[in-house]
């Protein structure tokens, strides 16, 4: 939380599948312009935030799925 600054009208993206990472996906979403929390965890979650997207992905490890154009 102490970074949270940082993010300050940027788009960012919390991977978890803790009530921490909800958490701290909410804490952002009042900091950041935008919050993706990509859950993954065989249960879906929904966060009622207009903030936040979810991506809810049923595989039980991180979907590191997001590469650069040079990956």
């Amino acid at each position: 939380e102490c970074d949270g600054s940082l993010y300050r009208d940027k788009i960012v993206a919390v991977i978890g599948n803790s009530e921490k990472s909800i958490s701290e996906a909410k804490y952002l979403s009042n900091i950041a312009s935008k919050v993706y929390y990509i859950n993954y965890n065989k249960e879906e979650v929904e966060i009622k935030n207009d903030n936040i997207i979810t991506i809810n992905s049923t595989d039980t490890e991180p979907p590191f799925i997001f590469k650069g154009k040079n990956s």
